[in-house]
């Protein structure tokens, strides 16, 4: 735009007719200072283009200051101008310039088959580069320290994260929010399951420095056939988890090895410790206080929860499931499921055990039994809430990456609904995605009508950490204990009681120690 000259503008103020008070020298020259500064930069959007033309609309709108009403009709007509637009969170990628992207894949060992390649065929002109620090162990006291270390050495620009590992780099200002740049794209969070959204939100402090597309929750598989034969009312949605044990117990545990009839099975390796810990949680109990200082292991709640399951246990209501071994082939695996072989009337299962139970029929030719699942127990004081409810591994940007556009496509990528769907449509029933609507229509053999919306209905319970975290061996510690205690009181050889308080005294001892610890640091 033209320049306009001191000597042009004195002319056109000279021309204009003055009003009551006329212009001051102080006035004139700060007028004439802004038209010679020349129109603002194209950034700052404005309603009005700046001219000399809107220079004198100024002006004249500042002369009638002696006239109210006048100035109050201006200044009305003013404030209607739309607010500035907020400037991009970040600018478009450039489909013609090549860069390599570093990620720290902590925690997800797919990465590469799942989403990588796919990627790198969408984006050709970017190359991925998979890293990850080496002998991090989630339990060892030194894994933070390690990984800190490591993001300030290496600098990756996407970090692939365990839900912990998110929640203490968001709130360190490591990771880099991405809530402007899900605006600036449009990218739809509301077919996305609101309890993953949230979790990372409320671990972020409010704020959205990750996507997950996964996650992680039980619900209970039954058999509908068993049910009608024993004559007893099929599990429903909202049950406590009293309730599905008392439900387990209407199965008459009796007869031997295969002849034997379960209530409950339970996954792999999944100790009474754990269960006790699932109802616990759901119940909103924890092990420690609210300051993180004292163990709260032998209460009257948790005593409760504990002769619950070791009853069920007791009883033969539940089923515990072995470990199976790396070499243990997959149709040998099935005829040892007590729910696959129709032994078990119920199984608390994640959502790929359906194509599991297409699987074993298929290789280990077991009979064919009619399924259907229901949501997993919750609390009467928290309805609608899932204990096991967990997101998977967690997609983030560096703050301190120099390609957080490039980053930012990957970790939009591997969370859209194309991606989820080819991922599925490759590996059925390989993870719950957090795309709903690629969740239900996974086309899972066998599942039409099954339920699984058990799956994706509840969301995750709420719970307030500990302000001082626990050590990270305090948790570790206690199951170890809590496995050893279990057995002896199943076996007869220690009460209830007795194990409730050497577990309390070995978890007290375990958050001294550690606080101990960190004081000397």
């Amino acid at each position: 735009m033209k320049r306009v000259e001191p000597e042009h503008w004195e002319k056109q103020l000279a021309k204009l007719p003055l009003r009551q008070g006329g212009f001051s020298k102080e006035l004139m020259q700060k007028v004439r200072e802004r038209v010679e500064s020349g129109p603002p930069q194209r950034r700052e959007r404005r309603w009005l283009r700046w001219s000399p033309a809107a220079a004198l609309a100024l002006a004249a709108v500042i002369g009638i200051a002696a006239q109210p009403g006048l100035l109050a009709e201006a200044v009305a007509k003013l404030s209607k101008t739309r607010p500035p637009a907020s400037p991009e969170a970040l600018t478009p990628l450039d489909s013609e310039q090549k860069l390599t992207l570093k990620v720290g894949n902590i925690a997800d060992i797919s990465f590469g088959s799942r989403y990588g390649a796919a990627f790198m065929e969408r984006y050709p002109n970017v190359a991925l580069q998979t890293d990850a620090p080496g002998g991090l162990a989630p339990w060892s006291s030194k894994a933070r320290v390690e990984l800190d270390d490591w993001l300030v050495r290496e600098k990756p620009d996407v970090l692939i994260l365990t839900p912990e590992q998110y929640e203490r780099l968001a709130k360190n200002g490591k990771l880099y929010a991405l809530d402007d740049a899900i605006r600036q794209d449009g990218f739809d969070l509301n077919n996305m399951h609101a309890g993953v959204v949230d979790q990372l939100r409320s671990s972020g402090g409010g704020k959205l420095y990750g996507l997950a597309p996964q996650y992680e929750q039980l619900a209970i598989y039954y058999n509908k056939d068993m049910f009608d034969r024993y004559n007893v009312s099929y599990p429903k949605n909202g049950m406590s988890w009293e309730e599905l044990l008392q439900l387990a117990g209407a199965f008459p545990a009796h007869g031997k090895s295969k002849q034997q009839a379960y209530g409950l099975s339970v996954p792999q390796g999944v100790s009474p410790f754990e269960l006790v810990q699932l109802a616990g949680k759901a119940r909103g109990l924890r092990l420690t206080d609210a300051e993180g200082t004292r163990a709260t292991i032998d209460t009257p709640q948790w005593r409760q929860l504990w002769s619950q399951a070791l009853e069920a246990y007791r009883n033969g209501v539940v089923y515990p499931q072995l470990q199976a071994t790396s070499s243990t082939a997959a149709a040998e695996t099935y005829r040892s499921d007590a729910f696959l072989t129709g032994q078990a009337a119920m199984a608390l299962q994640s959502y790929g055990f359906a194509y599991e139970i297409a699987e074993a029929r298929r290789l280990a030719v077991l009979p064919a039994f009619t399924w259907q699942t229901a949501a997993e127990p919750t609390d009467p004081s928290m309805p609608g809430r899932s204990a096991s409810f967990t997101a998977g591994a967690v997609y983030a940007v560096h703050a301190e990456s120099a390609q957080k556009r490039a980053a930012w496509e990957l970790v939009k990528f591997v969370n859209s609904e194309e991606t989820a769907r080819a991922a599925l449509s490759a590996s059925p029933g390989a993870f719950t995605s957090s795309r709903l609507p690629s969740l239900a229509a996974s086309g899972l053999p066998g599942t039409a009508a099954k339920g699984l919306e058990a799956f994706y209905t509840l969301l995750p319970v709420k719970s307030t950490p500990p302000a001082a975290a626990p050590p990270s061996s305090f948790y570790r510690d206690v199951e170890r204990l809590a496995l050893q205690l279990s057995e002896a009181v199943l076996s007869g050889r220690k009460t209830l009681d007795a194990a409730l308080q050497e577990l309390q005294a070995q978890g007290q001892r375990t958050l001294t120690q550690g606080r101990s610890d960190a004081l000397k640091r």
